[in-house]
């Protein structure tokens, strides 16, 4: 028993190979043995990958399990029944990066002139 845990807080040991180099892992919990595997993909085929623990310490779930597939989530279809969006042609313009020059300050037009005299204020 002291061969397989030869270190008393490590409860949780994964032998398997990578490459045909053989690994030895020791784990102090389940969840840092969990995310070793998920880490490196191990599987149980692939990898020959097997779990030893002491007498009396139990796995939850086996983490080498394999995992169902995810199904995808279905999006309900467009309800105005376009397939384009909503926003107005002039937002698309802005919203795809085409840059609309706006005239700098120095190109601006003055809207008011300025007056030298209280006479030019009152003709102009």
């Amino acid at each position: 028993m002291t061969e397989l845990f030869p270190f008393p807080g490590f409860l949780y040991r994964l032998d398997y190979t990578d490459n045909g180099t053989p690994k030895l892992c020791w784990f102090e919990c389940e969840d840092h043995l969990a995310k070793h595997i998920a880490r490196y993909k191990l599987t149980k085929k692939t990898h020959r990958a097997k779990i030893q623990t002491p007498r009396g310490v139990k796995l939850a779930k086996d983490p080498l399990s394999t995992k169902p597939a995810r199904k995808r989530k279905t999006t309900p279809p467009n309800p105005s029944g376009g397939k384009g969006s909503k926003v107005s042609k002039t937002q698309k313009s802005i919203t795809k990066g085409k840059k609309v020059e706006t005239p700098t300050p120095s190109r601006r037009k003055a809207k008011k002139s300025v007056f030298s005299t209280v006479e030019d204020f009152f003709t102009k």
